[in-house]
């Protein structure tokens, strides 16, 4: 008989490029207060519906580390980082404001959503 894996996918917390409103991508921007209050909540809804993991894997970016590091702590699972989970590469676009993304890099207008 094979065992069932379930896998839960979370993004981070806010971070610091959420309030600056720039582009993310590799740009490695931490958690604000308000990220990490929503990564401790997010872990009490966890063990308030009883659910336990096995195996907590993160991007090595900052805001997703330290989001991963908060819920790992309250549910006492090790978090292993990984950067094969890092957000997109979005080259130039990493840090930049979105007005100033959109001017210099526009979007082609054959492009799909």
């Amino acid at each position: 008989m094979e065992e069932e894996i379930y896998i839960t996918f979370l993004r981070h917390g806010r971070s610091r490029a959420d309030d600056e409103e720039v582009h993310e991508g590799r740009y490695d921007s931490p958690l604000t207060n308000i990220g990490r209050t929503q990564a401790q909540a997010r872990a009490q809804e966890f063990l308030s519906r009883n659910v336990h993991f096995h195996r907590i894997v993160s991007s090595t970016l900052q805001r997703a580390h330290e989001t991963a590091k908060i819920i790992g702590q309250l549910l006492n699972v090790s978090v292993e980082a990984d950067p094969d989970w890092m957000e997109m590469d979005d080259g130039p676009l990493a840090g930049l404001p979105y007005a100033v993304a959109a001017e210099r890099y526009p979007k082609p207008v054959f492009r799909n959503p």
